[in-house]
């Protein structure tokens, strides 16, 4: 296998063969651009191309549960906010930075010391008596509370048991609001709303990293299963065998299994999956020519500039990188990027 640029390539372009049987957290595998000619077809490779626009898509995009975004906005905002001085004593509503150490019988127990815990006042987060108990606190005090745990409380160890708590309030902040978000020096935002709003989308990034690699599998599939075939090619075959052997046998080697039994546990066949990475070449391929996606030299060599600024710290030049790994692989690859593009815009998505 080509080093350097391209096992970057590799590994960027790398993110649909396994997506229709793998496991969340596994690595997915990529496809080049190769076909044959249509004088070349007949009964080998394709034979029709299947429907590749106007699909349905069920991949779904995964909604911020409310109590995560909540947690989050807290913890972003208090981090900014403990940075300004907000000369205020602590009330009902307040988040409160704080160091506290509980004790039962004058013992220190297991889940009882914290520092930098934010808390909101008033969340009912801790034990009754605690947040009730820190009203009036001015920033930098500190206090012993005298407090007894539930009788139901989930720890039957701590359960109906007396314990101390001394806490130290370091930061006092005021409750997310419009004026608050406008003091904060390290953001543009003048509204909670916009605050809340800048904490989903990131949220949202993280909870659908996946989200654009499902719905290009989803299509690939689609195509791939909706187009007739012939036999397919097998140095196609045998190229992509030997991508995924190159790729993925390190992973296998780190559960301590083979190649083949790798791909089992992750709910497909070497045979399967290459025979699959093979046709997804071929389709790419012809939709590309089909639809008249084509790369100039110049989108070219911004492509694999990029690549080399990202993956090699700009030491490669663009004639190296060519050199080593080819520039047609180079424009294969990002044709492939193009179709997967024209694949988001023009079948339908359910968000």
């Amino acid at each position: 296998m080509k080093k350097r640029v391209y096992a970057a390539v590799l590994a960027v372009l790398m993110g649909l063969s396994l997506a229709g049987c793998k496991e969340k957290d596994t690595d997915v595998a990529s496809v080049s651009t190769v076909v044959l000619t249509e004088d070349q077809t007949g009964e080998e490779g394709i034979i029709e191309l299947g429907q590749y626009t106007g699909l349905e898509i069920t991949s779904q995009k995964q909604e911020v549960p409310e109590d995560i975004l909540n947690q989050y906005v807290t913890q972003f905002y208090a981090g900014e906010a403990k940075e300004l001085s907000w000369n205020k004593t602590a009330e009902n509503g307040d988040i409160v930075i704080l160091d506290f150490e509980g004790r039962i019988d004058g013992e220190a127990f297991e889940g009882g010391t914290s520092t930098d815990y934010i808390l909101e006042l008033g969340s009912h987060s801790f034990i009754d008596g605690f947040e009730d108990g820190m009203i009036g606190m001015e920033e930098g005090e500190e206090r012993v509370l005298s407090l007894k745990f539930p009788e139901n409380y989930h720890n039957a160890d701590y359960a109906g048991k007396d314990c101390e708590f001394t806490v130290v309030a370091k930061h006092i902040i005021p409750p997310l609001s419009d004026e608050t978000v406008s003091a904060l020096q390290a953001n543009n935002y003048s509204t909670k709303e916009e605050y809340i709003k800048a904490t989903k989308d990131v949220l949202d990034a993280y909870f659908n990293q996946d989200y654009g690699t499902d719905v290009i599998a989803e299509i690939l599939e689609k195509v791939v299963d909706g187009t007739v075939w012939g036999t397919v090619p097998a140095d196609l075959v045998e190229k992509q065998k030997q991508y995924l052997s190159d790729y993925y046998t390190p992973y296998a080697q780190q559960d301590g299994v083979d190649l083949e039994t790798f791909f089992t546990k992750n709910g497909t066949s070497m045979e399967e999956l290459t025979e699959r990475l093979a046709k997804q070449e071929l389709v790419v391929e012809a939709i590309a020519e089909k639809e008249g996606i084509t790369v100039s030299d110049e989108e070219l060599d911004a492509y694999v500039q990029n690549m080399i600024d990202m993956y090699n710290g700009g030491t490669m030049t663009l004639e190296d990188a060519y050199k080593e790994t080819g520039k047609e692989e180079f424009r294969k690859n990002l044709i492939t990027q193009k179709v997967y593009d024209f694949f988001v815009d023009n079948n339908g998505k359910n968000e």
